[in-house]
């Protein structure tokens, strides 16, 4: 009984081969914002034949190039971490899988890549602890002695560089177990100056974020965020005022001081959340938008040192929107104007459910995962893992604003009219599978549609400028 809920969709189960190679490489057409693979996780990772779960379960990325990968089988109580773990040196255009460590009922907390052959996994249940591999994964090493207590987990366990690490522990007698490293994990030394409050048990399994100037932040299992500037010496806490927050989605670090922290309310099976904009010290509510509509209620990311959130949905809609999507947020401080990506890649809207979605930010240039459900050996899901290289420029705006177009009638019937147009290259109609079907090129003032020609649900109107800048809008035909 030793919180359950902490340790949902974590368990290892399976002992399979090792050093398979995922030959994929990009496809899609270069107008797309997501570019996908052909990762087979049936193959590649295993899994049930016959029932969809097989899932991405987290990728750390340590560069535009190279990230390693954990994996789930959602279909079985828990969601037990899969007894693979993968990684690639090409920005995820191939992967290759290997065996992970702790044995086959080991439980992953997170993973922390530090180059194309070393990697950090925090293990807890069957043999718990932290191992490494330094081989590209043909071994890994257990560090004796730290977190081999089952009642004493570890949370995560995080490196800044080659040599600056730390992990982050449950409570033992009244003080949470943290340790840091400066030789790459050769000595770890022990941090006790963070005491328990109230009725905290400890961390949440893989719940922490990372700025782009390496403030580190993560949460306790009763609602305190704790900060660290300093690599893991010392530490600032602070209390949101949230209860449950030991659950699925963990706070999102926008900036060092700008923080989003949910909680999960077990009764109505919602959450609501609280954000900081001054580094902890004052929480106030913050609320998505557009709930399965545009923002995706199973998950979203922040986009860190940037504005941007990003969010997927796996859920059936309950107003009649889209059931499964990624969208963004340009303003995550607001948590307004959700838009649906325009060129999101489904192999079949209404059996791709999204899972994962994560943004890496190194030096200006964005790198993006996504992917969704495995469904076994004969249907792919989003064709396997998706990737976003680049910067965010694509979706922003600068010449033209939102609020100065007019898109009407929504729902359409017959025709859609595009008014005010200016400095537009193109503006173009797609179906929710990412397909454009119809355009029109240097459009002047105004610009129309028809729609009576064309199937009846919702598609996505995108505005191009001359800069190559995109606004998205979402529409329904009826």
């Amino acid at each position: 009984m030793f919180r359950i809920m902490k340790r949902i969709f974590i368990i290892f189960i399976g002992l399979l081969l090792i050093g398979t190679t995922a030959d994929a490489q990009f496809k899609g057409s270069e107008n797309r914002l997501w570019e996908s693979t052909d990762f087979d996780f049936h193959a590649n990772v295993g899994g049930r034949k016959d029932d969809p779960g097989t899932a991405i379960r987290e990728i750390h990325a340590v560069s535009t190039e190279i990230a390693w990968a954990t994996f789930s089988d959602w279909q079985v109580p828990n969601a037990p971490t899969l007894n693979k773990v993968a990684y690639t040196t090409d920005g995820g255009a191939s992967w290759i899988t290997v065996a992970g460590p702790g044995g086959n009922q080991a439980q992953y907390s997170n993973i922390c890549a530090i180059d194309e052959k070393t990697a950090w996994i925090a293990v807890h249940t069957s043999d718990p602890g932290l191992y490494h591999t330094s081989d590209a994964g043909i071994t890994w090493t257990k560090v004796d002695g730290l977190f081999e207590d089952v009642a004493v987990m570890c949370n995560f366990v995080y490196f800044w560089d080659k040599d600056n690490g730390f992990a982050q522990g449950d409570v033992k007698d009244g003080v949470f177990t943290l340790y840091t490293t400066s030789d790459g994990g050769a000595t770890w030394t022990p941090n006790s100056s963070v005491s328990a409050a109230g009725s905290e048990l400890g961390g949440v399994a893989g719940m922490y974020g990372v700025a782009t100037d390496g403030t580190l932040w993560w949460q306790s299992d009763q609602g305190r965020a704790f900060k660290t500037t300093d690599k893991g010496i010392s530490f600032a806490s602070s209390e949101t005022g949230l209860k449950n927050t030991n659950q699925q989605q963990g706070l999102k670090v926008m900036d060092a001081n700008t923080v989003i922290f949910p909680a999960f309310d077990t009764s109505s099976k919602t959450y609501s959340y609280k954000i900081t904009t001054n580094g902890g010290a004052s929480w106030e509510s913050w609320t998505p938008l557009g709930a399965n509509e545009t923002y995706g209620t199973f998950g979203f990311t922040s986009v860190p040192g940037t504005n941007f959130l990003v969010s997927i949905s796996s859920e059936e809609s309950t107003t009649g929107g889209e059931d499964n999507f990624i969208s963004y947020c340009a303003d995550g401080k607001s948590g307004e104007e959700w838009t649906i990506f325009p060129q999101w890649i489904a192999a079949e809207q209404d059996k791709t459910q999204m899972t994962y979605v994560k943004f890496f930010n190194f030096d200006g240039t964005i790198k993006g995962y996504a992917s969704s459900f495995n469904y076994g050996p004969t249907y792919k899901g989003l064709d396997g893992i998706l990737v976003w290289d680049g910067t965010l420029k694509g979706i922003g705006i600068s010449s033209i604003q939102k609020s100065e177009l007019n898109i009407y009638p929504n729902p359409a019937t017959e025709i859609i009219y595009v008014t005010n147009v200016k400095n537009v290259a193109k503006i173009s109609l797609s179906n929710m599978l990412g397909q454009t079907i119809k355009t029109v090129e240097n459009p002047q003032g105004k610009a129309q549609i028809t729609t009576s020609d064309i199937e009846k649900g919702f598609y996505i109107i995108t505005v191009e400028t001359n800069e190559g800048q995109i606004l998205t809008n979402k529409v329904l035909v009826k």
